[in-house]
């Protein structure tokens, strides 16, 4: 069985990033939902720099409205990959040994 090139970076990016969990990417960055129902965070994978910013979820708003009363960036910024306001509500940032 041969696999289409676009089916074959799906397979490496779920192995990566866990199946199902990327929210969006480009060629330098992918941003990952929380992979369990214990963890905290999004994450926002560097390929570049071969960095992982961790976004806690409490900081991550559906609106407008809550992002007014609780701060943090929205949900569809995420989805955008506003990387500089991303990495700016980061809270830690780890050596990614993936790149």
């Amino acid at each position: 069985m041969i696999m289409a090139q676009s089916q074959l970076t799906n397979l490496v990016d779920s192995l990566k990033y866990g199946h199902g969990n990327i929210i969006s990417k480009n060629e330098n960055y992918a941003i990952t939902k929380p992979l369990n129902t214990w963890d905290t965070n999004y994450r926002l994978y560097d390929k570049k720099e071969g960095l992982t910013y961790l976004i806690d979820c409490e900081d991550v708003q559906e609106n407008e409205e809550h992002l007014n009363e609780y701060g943090g960036i929205l949900f569809q910024s995420l989805i955008n990959l506003e990387i500089e306001e991303i990495k700016s509500i980061s809270w830690k940032t780890e050596k990614d040994n993936f790149y």
